[in-house]
């Protein structure tokens, strides 16, 4: 097959094409044009930056010196320029709300006539001197004049520079992305760029509120460069960001005690600053930063930025925070019950019963009321209903709880839902309080019979009295009404019940009297309930009687070393006379027996001067003149010599 000169254009375009597919899809990363075939350099083009109309941040923007004629960069042909005094380098990121405006898409436009288009990550840049679009990262390569490419199009070149990514020019970083720390961001509020160096700052040094607004005062930080920082630090947090507090204390340096201004300083800065006054339990000052918020801006602002702040207030200033959900549920009144759970933790943080039923019981019911949407309705629900419970009106409680639980129902709740599972349970308990037992039994019914054991087995000693415990499982309906046995050795009583969820435990105390051989057939522990399927639960009990005389642990005698001593206790349950009847194997050469407590006794061997095989074991054989038991056996174990043959030192 021929190949025309058309014919490899077209495989070459069509490469080509592929190469700037690749660019826009997958990352960025550094490409030193010496590296490319001469077919793609042919292919780019040089392209002007005009770095401070870019950025204008005051005095960080370095001079352009255009390398080639202004005349020769028309539209579609970018020039070529070189960039002074670059002294670190790194990634190029999109800033709006430079001075000749934002584009729909969030970039920046800057220049007049024949300003060229832009084809992705960098602002384009008009004026006499014409620019080109870019895609993806300025890289750098070499020195001192460094040279790269910027997307697919044209060369910079940046002398002084050093490898890496376009990050900071002049030691400004340039990033409009989530937060990184050790980075410098530059915002679109104003234009301003060194609010970044505030974040840095406080981060890197781990600066006070105090030290962070003296370090300010002394490097010229203006009002708007520290609004620029609590804007990009934002409140949209699970945590406080290191820098909002400080940023926070300097905003209000700034404004003064009266807070002048306050109105005209965007919202984000507005809450964060009254987040710093609550954290300071400064009531006042909060009121005022509320104060200066319009209902509209409450509207406008995302609800997680509310919450966020008034997470916070709950804790520190409650009864302010009671007073800004009560303005936000009144303004949004849709997210009235998202906020119960908040309000009632106000509420707990002030204390007292007054509170309760003058704040928490008429938010709570004012909630309910708005229904529907039905969000949240259950935890609103079981917390009017722990509200009556608080203030000692359990009746009062029940009683709203069933009528709010019915209104739920026709609204169409979910019965299977969470939030009626909630509502249900705290209604129940409220009914079980009052007395309602006819509410209770319809709002949760003897559906299964009470979890109890098959049997249960009663340890004691020969002499001792022994004792258990066992547990009956129902519902807060389902109840245990009493217990009994019976045989005369043994007794059963309740012992107190808990209750997780909609579970109920009923704990059973079994005890028998002292026995001296174990009963010839078990006893049985009836237990009386209000379930009129089974008003009686039969749970037999065993006895497994132990014997009198015991070795307490380890169990046996230990000796550290081969002629050293060793003891252990042996305790009984009843008056017993206990005496050495032998030692079977290699053993200590002495054993005593002697009674230190009442039926305590200590057994010690002594080892020493005894034969010393490689090691020793055996049985130290004890009688104690009892029928049932007349002898106890306690093991010896002996190590051997040690290896230096001295047997120890």
């Amino acid at each position: 097959m021929t190949t025309t000169p058309s014919t490899t254009r077209a495989v070459l375009s069509l490469l080509l094409a592929g190469l700037l597919l690749c660019a826009c899809l997958l990352p960025a990363c550094a490409v030193d044009l010496r590296d490319l075939p001469d077919w793609v350099r042919a292919q780019l083009f040089p392209v002007e930056l005009d770095y401070q109309g870019m950025y204008p941040i005051p005095g960080l923007g370095p001079t352009l010196t255009p390398v080639a004629p202004a005349a020769a960069a028309a539209t579609g042909t970018p020039a070529t320029v070189s960039i002074p005094g670059a002294a670190d380098v790194g990634a190029l990121r999109t800033i709006g709300g430079s001075p000749a405006g934002v584009r729909p898409d969030g970039l920046a436009t800057v220049g007049g006539p024949g300003a060229a288009a832009i084809l992705g990550g960098l602002n384009t840049v008009g004026g006499p001197t014409v620019t080109g679009g870019g895609l993806g990262n300025l890289h750098t390569v070499g020195a001192p004049t460094v040279t790269g490419t910027l997307g697919t199009l044209g060369t910079v070149s940046v002398p002084g520079g050093r490898p890496g990514d376009l990050t900071a020019l002049g030691g400004v970083s340039v990033s409009g992305a989530a937060p990184r720390t050790g980075d410098l961001q530059a915002f679109a509020t104003k234009g301003i760029g060194r609010g970044a160096q505030c974040i840095d700052i406080i981060r890197a040094e781990h600066m006070t509120p105090e030290q962070f607004i003296a370090w300010a005062d002394e490097n010229g930080i203006t009002t708007d460069e520290i609004v620029a920082a609590m804007q990009y630090s934002g409140i949209d947090w699970p945590e406080l960001a290191p820098e909002s507090m400080p940023l926070a204390a300097a905003l209000h340096a700034r404004l003064g005690a009266e807070l002048a201004g306050i109105e005209d300083v965007p919202m984000a800065a507005r809450l964060l600053l009254a987040t710093y006054f609550g954290t300071q339990h400064r009531d006042d000052d909060v009121r005022k930063v509320y104060a200066a918020i319009s209902d509209e801006e409450i509207r406008a602002e995302p609800r997680r930025h509310l919450y966020c702040v008034t997470s916070r207030l709950i804790h520190h200033v409650p009864v302010v925070a009671l007073d800004v959900i009560e303005r936000y549920a009144t303004v949004v009144p849709e997210d009235r019950r998202l906020l119960t759970r908040e309000f009632a933790v106000a509420c707990l943080g002030i204390g007292g019963q007054d509170i309760v039923r003058h704040r928490l019981i008429p938010y709570c019911t004012e909630a309910l009321e708005q229904m529907p949407p039905m969000a949240e309705w259950g935890t609103a629900l079981s917390i009017l209903v722990t509200a009556y419970h608080m203030v000692g009106e359990d009746a009062r409680g029940s009683e709203q709880g069933l009528g709010w639980l019915r209104v739920a129902e026709d609204l169409g709740a979910e019965t299977e839902g969470a939030d009626y599972s909630d509502a249900k349970l705290a209604v129940a308990r409220s009914c079980l309080r009052s007395g309602r037992m006819d509410e209770l039994a319809r709002l949760v019914p003897p559906a299964y019979e009470m979890t109890r054991p098959s049997r249960t087995t009663v340890r004691a000693r020969v002499g001792q009295q022994g004792d258990t415990k066992m547990r009956v499982i129902g519902t807060c309906s389902l109840q245990v009404i009493g217990v009994a046995s019976d045989s005369e050795w043994l007794h059963a009583e309740l012992a107190g019940t808990s209750t997780v969820g909609l579970q109920t435990s009923w704990h059973i105390a079994v005890n028998t009297t002292p026995l001296q051989t174990a009963p010839a057939k078990p006893g049985t522990v009836h237990v009386r309930t209000n379930d009129p399927a089974a008003p009686t639960i039969e749970i037999p009990v065993e006895v497994a009687l132990l014997p009198a005389v015991q070795v307490e642990a380890p169990g046996c005698l230990l000796p550290a070393d081969s002629a050293g001593t060793a003891e252990v206790l042996v305790t009984s349950s009843v008056p017993v006379a206990l005496s050495l009847e032998r030692v079977d194997g290699s053993g200590p050469i002495n054993v005593q027996i002697r009674e230190v407590g009442p039926l305590v006794y200590r057994v010690t061997a002594d080892f020493a001067g005894a034969p010393k095989p490689r090691a020793r074991q055996g049985l130290v054989v004890i009688a104690t003149g009892l029928p049932d038991q007349p002898r106890l056996v306690v093991p010896f174990i002996a190590p051997g010599p040690s290896s230096d043959g001295g047997g120890g030192r």
